[in-house]
């Protein structure tokens, strides 16, 4: 009985813990930064993936969900393409392979998954 008491507690311990990773990029001339802030609520949750973008004088930030175990270098990639645009490459734990574009302007940023 205390056996199976201590069992249950410790299943429900490593499914309610929750994690968090913060990842981010500078475009070459450090004039446009990329911040990904993640949250996990638990072990059979998706992650919750704020993308703060930051311009010289914008700012703004996107929602993304990404099912994955963690989030770290290998499972996110950044790819600066020029000053103003950059490919963040995430694998998703099904291993599909989400590309999303931030572009950078003077009066916006936009974000589009190709």
């Amino acid at each position: 009985m205390i056996r199976s008491l201590i069992t249950i507690i410790s299943i429900f311990f490593f499914i309610s813990c929750g994690s968090q990773a913060t990842l981010s990029s500078s475009s070459p001339e450090k004039t446009n930064h990329i911040e990904l802030k993640g949250v996990k609520s638990s072990s059979l949750d998706p992650w919750i993936i704020d993308l703060i973008a930051k311009g010289q004088n914008i700012s703004k930030t996107f929602t993304l969900e990404i099912f994955q175990s963690e989030l770290n270098q290998e499972t996110i990639q950044f790819n600066w393409d020029s000053e103003s645009s950059a490919i963040i490459t995430i694998k998703s734990q099904d291993n599909v392979t989400h590309h999303f574009m931030v572009i950078f302007n003077d009066t916006n940023i936009v974000l589009t998954e190709n």
